[in-house]
């Protein structure tokens, strides 16, 4: 019955699925941004290191769980960014695993900085075939999903701010290496963008923000995001994804360079029937002493 309901649920949410060679998050206001953006590494006034975990659809079999590592700084007069990443995501029988670098260039143009960004990365991906039955053992048309793939990418990236607005787009894969491999890694664009009211008066700033995301084989997808920010310790947001999907966090500094976050998402879609949401933590912390930026930069974006 269980793999009935999973098989149910996946039909439901073929679209999501065939997005999700890229890792998904909900909260982006510490550091998530550079998974999908090389130009973002070195953004912030502090480098940083980050982890975290994002348990989808909690409930289903075989649903998605991600587990994700980012380190970014500035370097060389601060002009260059430099970043490290690593997710490992398991959906059903499927296993990926997905090492990233990521080197950002910034100018000042105008009143803003610019930043370029380049990555290159290693994906890692298995089929755990064997999962699915003893049966699939001598079944030739698994004959060849079980064999690992290792498959070489390479992406750019290009972000701008200036006062509070910012603005950015990336394809974390313009080239993939995959040849002869039994997967295919499709490209992925994403755009984002927001600006950061800082309200008269009091130590607190909205951040409404856009965060799109398409792949030719599967639906576009956008969030639509409000935060709050109080002193630069605590924010809240709430977020509306377009497929379906409504979700909160909340941010807190509980140490100088200690920072803790939590996400939750809930469908309105059919999957609702057999999930209680989507739950995403994070761990940050902040490196060192803050850089001398020649434009205000937010702590996060969102």
């Amino acid at each position: 019955m269980k793999k009935l309901i999973f098989l149910f649920c996946l039909f439901c949410a073929a679209g999501s699925l065939a997005a999700q060679q890229d890792p998904m998050f909900t909260k982006y206001m510490f550091n998530s941004l550079i998974y999908a953006n090389p130009a973002y590494a070195g953004t912030h006034e502090y480098g940083s290191l980050s982890v975290g975990g994002r348990k989808q659809w909690a409930g289903i079999e075989g649903a998605p769980l991600t587990s994700m590592l980012a380190f970014e700084n500035r370097i060389l007069d601060e002009r260059v960014g430099l970043g490290l990443t690593f997710t490992y995501d398991k959906i059903g029988i499927d296993r990926t695993l997905i090492l990233g670098t990521n080197y950002a260039y910034r100018m000042e143009v105008g009143r803003g900085e610019l930043a370029l960004g380049l990555s290159a990365g290693l994906v890692h991906y298995h089929s755990r075939v064997s999962l699915l039955g003893p049966w699939t053992t001598d079944d030739p048309a698994f004959a060849n999903a079980a064999d690992p793939a290792a498959i070489f990418q390479f992406g750019a990236g290009v972000q701008y701010h200036e006062q509070g607005f910012f603005v950015g787009f990336a394809a974390p894969r313009i080239y993939a290496n995959d040849t002869n491999k039994p997967i295919e890694l499709t490209r992925h664009y994403y755009g984002y963008g927001g600006y950061n009211f800082e309200l008269p008066g009091l130590d607190v700033s909205l951040i409404p923000s856009l965060f799109a995301r398409y792949e030719p084989s599967a639906p576009f997808q956008a969030d639509i995001n409000l935060r709050a920010q109080f002193q630069d310790v605590f924010s809240a947001g709430v977020t509306y994804r377009t497929d379906q999907t409504f979700g909160a966090m909340f941010q807190v500094q509980v140490l100088d360079n200690l920072l803790l976050g939590y996400a939750y998402d809930i469908t309105t879609s059919q999957l609702r029937r057999f999930s209680s949401g989507t739950h995403e933590v994070t761990v940050g912390y902040l490196l060192g002493q803050p850089f001398r930026s020649p434009v205000d930069t937010p702590r996060f974006f969102f």
